[in-house]
């Protein structure tokens, strides 16, 4: 809620936000809003080679292939767990139905005044 209690506080504020289910749906695009956003005046074409560059797979591979081996091994099996599967919806495959049906309560409660809208459910994040 201090999220929202800061945006109400200061309206002349613009805040970007961006939203992971969009951004699989449509990285360049994604970027290129963002590059709208700050006004960098980077091309179409500097937009795509951002948009390659930080794809979750590019991404993941970058962080394991760099990691220092102190670093690899505070994780299990000194595999990451910042860099999961990069995937809408996974969640279904970790919570049972009455998990995920205690969680809609817990977070129906807790965001109940948040005015932010969007446009994935808790209950069908698949897109």
């Amino acid at each position: 809620m201090e999220f929202q209690k800061g945006i109400e506080a200061h309206p002349d504020c613009p805040i970007y936000t961006s939203v992971f289910e969009d951004m699989k749906l449509d990285l360049v695009g994604g970027v290129k809003k963002l590059n709208e956003f700050l006004a960098t005046g980077c091309s179409d074409e500097l937009c795509e080679q951002i948009a390659v560059a930080c794809s979750f797979t590019n991404m993941k591979e970058y962080k394991d292939s760099t990691a220092s081996e102190q670093g690899k091994s505070m994780f299990k099996n000194k595999n990451f767990g910042f860099y999961r599967k990069g995937e809408v919806g996974d969640w279904k495959n970790w919570f049972t139905v009455a998990m995920n049906e205690e969680f809609d309560v817990e977070y129906k409660k807790r965001m109940a005044e948040y005015k932010t809208v969007y446009k994935y459910t808790l209950g069908d994040l698949s897109i």
